[in-house]
């Protein structure tokens, strides 16, 4: 037997941190027996998988995943929002501070560039 999901690939509008879209993938079985799901997860952080169900009777086209895509789940994000928290920037200019400012930069950059990009993962 095999399994089949729909649709084939999920695409989400652009979108911002704090608006989360979500959709629902389904699976159908062509096994002769029920199979249960014990997990579904991805490697990217900004996709969280939401389990409807956990198995699927042969033949039966059941939804089996809501796919949150959650663009504040960003490493690029997470890095840029805590860039330099612990330093001082009343204090004199530092050579530290530099280095944070570049880094918040270069965060900054990845995050702008990472939204537009095609987001491949596995499921």
């Amino acid at each position: 037997g095999k399994l089949e999901f729909f649709p084939g690939s999920l695409r989400f509008e652009s979108t911002f941190p704090g608006q989360v879209q979500s959709q629902v993938v389904a699976a159908r079985s062509t096994f002769e027996r029920p199979l249960r799901i014990q997990r579904i997860w991805s490697s990217n952080p900004r996709l969280v998988p939401q389990l409807l169900n956990e198995s699927l009777s042969p033949l039966v086209r059941t939804e089996v995943v809501r796919i949150h895509f959650d663009p504040s789940r960003s490493a690029a994000l997470r890095e840029l929002t805590t860039t330099g928290n612990a330093l001082d920037w009343n204090a004199s200019l530092t050579e530290e501070m530099v280095e944070c400012w570049e880094s918040f930069h270069r965060n900054w950059n990845r995050f702008l560039w990472e939204g537009p990009e095609i987001i491949e993962t596995e499921l």
